[in-house]
């Protein structure tokens, strides 16, 4: 087929759209339409300015989420890694070995989130070693 790589960008743009549809605009549009037909107090500053502002942060919210936490993210490595920070800093191990002990690491630690999820970390792993 000669054009089959403009069909197919044709078509993930027709799905993407329909997902940004059904998952952004039509639930803004349902809630728009509810604020217009039931108000639930009286406005003290303009809705289209509300809403200018109210959109601002929605779009503008997950630029900075995307850009800063991956810099600040990396900044901390360096730091530790500067100071000497770390278990991977102590010990001298090849490469290879670090970067499976990582991404291990990495991709074990959903399995940690509902011990640290809590106030008291220890009491709640201790708690669930002693009754296990």
């Amino acid at each position: 087929m000669q054009n089959e790589n403009i069909i197919r960008l044709g078509f993930f743009f027709i799905i993407f759209f329909t997902v940004a549809f059904w998952e952004f605009l039509a639930p803004f549009f349902t809630v728009a339409f509810w604020e217009f037909l039931a108000p639930r107090r009286v406005l003290t500053t303009s809705k289209t300015m509300r809403w200018i502002s109210n959109l601002g942060i929605t779009f503008i919210n997950p630029l900075v989420l995307h850009l800063l936490f991956p810099i600040l993210a990396v900044g901390m490595a360096l730091k530790a890694h500067e100071s000497g920070w770390g278990l991977l800093n102590i010990f001298e191990l090849p490469y290879w070995v670090a970067l499976v002990l990582i991404l291990s690491s990495i991709s074990s630690m959903p399995c940690f989130m509902p011990f640290l999820s809590c106030g008291g970390c220890t009491w709640c792993i201790m708690r669930t070693w002693i009754t296990t």
